[in-house]
């Protein structure tokens, strides 16, 4: 026999060798115990002595072991254990406990808090009831080159900030005399300024709630146009099915019953109310308090048009000398002066201001004054 001394690495094979002869016979787990004597099987533990540089060979009936480094101890009658898969409970204990959730308990997680127009408080509450961040001219913007804007952004930028409702000036293209054609546009007056075709505007305004499922959108149009023309715009758009065409003197349904029954969009007009349901004359829905304002101190909360029995409350709150400015929006857009006009008139005139309109709604708190409008503990006279 080679000497170990001078080969460790056969030394090595030769004990793996002997401890491996032995698993066939290894049929019943012991779970890791190791016997003092002679086990079931007749293998009898063995013992390695220091090296001496001899090798010595000790023989039983059954396996041969060969002597290996000092203090190696070589258990013959170890039985290797093959995990039973039924018994996972068996394997090691890592220490750290994961449990895996039971696909039958998600059942019993509480769905999600739903938002409408962002907010979870607004959607069980009827439309009367809601503040709407409203923009003046909303067409007459930067973003679209109009001369002499109202505001910085496109209406889908005004969409994507928060801006829920929309003031927008309609006529035929009087670039020219007579126009060419019946084609409805926004324009703040004179085309000239600045045109967009309002078809265009409209089929932002779908895109946008078809992304956003729970958000709802109102129109207040100052109309130089037929109605007949305004609805083939709201046809070319995709969007006519979306009006809400709610009934004189009954009950307006809450947010979520208008999302959830398509009726996506209020549309308010001062002329041509009635001509396609859903195209509402804004003075049988709504009063406002006065626009026209050079400087703060014409701010009021006296009722202009409509009456304050209607549903719905505008908050005109923008001045003009000669037109919009953002120096002039700076003025009154901030609190505490907004919030403390948007309550005073809330209680002067016993409603939420509802669709609460401002010029450069960029410019000030416009934002948060509508939400704590939203959330005010206050009389809702509805």
């Amino acid at each position: 026999m080679a000497s170990t001394d001078r080969f460790p690495g056969l030394r090595f094979a030769k004990t793996l060798a002997a401890i491996l002869s032995l698993i066939p016979i290894s049929c019943a787990s012991t779970g890791g115990t190791h016997p003092d004597d002679t086990d079931a099987f007749g293998i009898t533990d063995t013992v390695v002595a220091g090296d001496t540089g001899d090798s010595t060979e000790t023989t039983d009936a059954t396996s041969t072991t060969e002597t290996a480094d000092a203090g190696l101890v070589v258990d013959a009658g170890y039985q290797f254990d093959t995990p039973d898969m039924g018994e996972i409970s068996d394997a090691p204990d890592t220490g750290d406990t994961v449990d895996t959730p039971d696909a039958g308990d998600t059942a019993d997680a509480p769905p999600p808090t739903r938002s409408c127009n962002g907010m979870p408080e607004l959607c069980d509450r009827p439309l009367d009831q809601i503040a709407f961040v409203t923009t003046h001219n909303a067409m007459a913007n930067q973003d679209d080159s109009f001369l002499v804007p109202n505001q910085y952004s496109s209406v889908t930028r005004q969409l994507q900030a928060g801006v829920r409702a929309f003031m927008l000036d309609t006529w035929y293209d009087n670039t020219q005399d007579p126009p060419p054609s019946d084609d409805v546009y926004l324009c703040h007056g004179v085309c000239v300024f600045g045109m967009r075709l309002l078809s265009g505007t409209l089929a932002d305004i779908r895109a946008f709630l078809l992304d956003n499922p729970d958000d709802f959108v109102v129109i207040i149009f100052e109309s130089y146009v037929s109605a007949a023309h305004t609805l083939a715009s709201f046809d070319q758009a995709g969007v006519t099915e979306m009006l809400l065409n709610p009934l004189p003197g009954q009950p307006l349904p809450t947010l979520a019953q208008a999302i959830d029954g398509g009726k996506r969009m209020l549309v308010l007009t001062d002329s041509g109310g009635g001509g396609f349901p859903g195209y509402l004359s804004v003075w049988d829905w709504a009063f406002e308090t006065h626009w026209s304002n050079k400087v703060p101190d014409d701010l009021s909360c006296a009722t202009n048009r409509g009456s304050d029995e209607n549903p719905f409350f505008i908050l005109n709150h923008f001045l003009t000398d000669p037109t919009a400015l953002p120096e002039l929006a700076a003025q009154i857009n901030e609190n505490p002066f907004f919030m403390d006009r948007a309550m005073a008139c809330w209680q002067e005139r016993d409603h939420i201001p509802n669709f609460v309109t401002i010029d450069f709604f960029e410019i000030g708190d416009v934002l948060d004054v509508v939400s704590q409008l939203n959330l005010a503990v206050a009389p809702i006279r509805r």
